[in-house]
């Protein structure tokens, strides 16, 4: 077996804003991200790479996706379109607003992360990026 997203005959499996995803799950984000539009589950297993996959098989993943909120769905219940929730730095971005909205105190934790950071060309960036986005 061979061709995107295939590792010795497994279909590899990713890390997408701290959400483990099984490797069929990854490749539905892929053709997601790809289409740049909404898309049918037929439409999209079609678009898959390899062989041909159960329409079943297709909606449960994207009810997983759109479960652990990397998809997003609408539709009028008898037919749904799914799309990409945002591209992997957006979600990955919300992942960590969340996780900070969880903790008791944001500034230290955000003090801790730059305080771990060892790339100087980091730091500077995110200096950079708070200097711009000062009101």
């Amino acid at each position: 077996m061979n061709g995107p997203g295939w590792h010795t005959g497994l279909m590899e499996r990713r890390n997408i804003a701290g959400i483990r995803l099984g490797g069929l799950e990854a490749e539905v984000m892929d053709v997601l991200w790809a289409a740049g539009e909404p898309l049918g589950a037929r439409e999209l297993a079609g678009r898959l790479p390899g062989h041909p996959r159960a329409y079943n098989t297709i909606v449960t993943v994207l009810t997983h996706l759109v479960a652990k909120g990397l998809a997003a769905r609408a539709g009028d219940g008898r037919r749904y379109l799914y799309q990409a929730a945002g591209d992997p730095a957006q979600l990955t971005a919300r992942a960590i607003e969340q996780l900070l909205a969880a903790a008791g105190d944001r500034r230290a934790v955000l003090a801790h992360l730059i305080e771990g950071t060892q790339d100087p060309a980091l730091l500077q960036e995110l200096a950079a990026l708070l200097q711009e986005n000062q009101p």
